[in-house]
């Protein structure tokens, strides 16, 4: 009596045949151009960097993955990619696991709750929560209010043409309003 054949459990296709897959059932629901770059996207940058990364399956995928791939990556002439290109590559990862999870390929869409943040560098960088606007402590205002009378007693910015006093005031409406730096600069007092 013949074996039958074992039927491969969906969790081990691998990731280009996964992709493939999903490239093939994307393209009846996008328009055709979005399809040709969702191809051209996952066959010469995205899949190539889950390889590399030795991501064999898509059940593989971790978030560790989705920062690596990106800031890791770069183009043929060997640059980054850029701040745009990255957002949509993860766009695109995202947007693949999400089908992974619906058609049962993962347990779950590692990218579906993932926020980058972005370095000063721009490359984007693991984190839980966006941060919030850094603002000084009671302490360091009062500090920098002082740093402000004591420099305005001096002769430096008098001689640059400025009035002493515009330095302090224009520290205390920024420090009062939260006004950015650029927008205290261009105040006209």
């Amino acid at each position: 009596e013949g074996a039958k054949p074992e039927k491969k459990d969906k969790a081990q296709i691998s990731i280009e045949a996964a992709v493939e897959r999903f490239l093939h059932e994307k393209r009846f629901e996008v328009r055709a151009s979005s399809a040709n770059e969702y191809a051209i996207a996952f066959r010469h940058a995205i899949v190539p960097a889950l390889v590399r990364a030795h991501v064999a399956t898509p059940s593989e995928i971790a978030r560790e993955h989705l920062v690596s791939i990106v800031n890791e990556t770069r183009t043929p002439r060997g640059t980054p990619w850029s701040l745009s290109t990255q957002t949509k590559y993860l766009f695109l990862l995202r947007h693949f696991l999400a089908w992974c999870l619906t058609v049962g390929l993962v347990r779950e869409n590692v990218a579906a709750t993932y926020t980058p943040l972005r370095n000063k560098a721009g490359q984007l960088r693991d984190g839980q929560a966006r941060k919030v606007g850094i603002a000084l402590t009671e302490d360091q205002a009062r500090k920098l209010l002082r740093a402000c009378r004591e420099c305005a007693r001096g002769n430096a910015w008098r001689a640059k043409g400025f009035s002493p006093q515009s330095l302090f005031l224009a520290v205390m409406i920024a420090l009062r309003s939260g006004l950015r730096y650029s927008n205290v600069v261009n105040l006209r007092l």
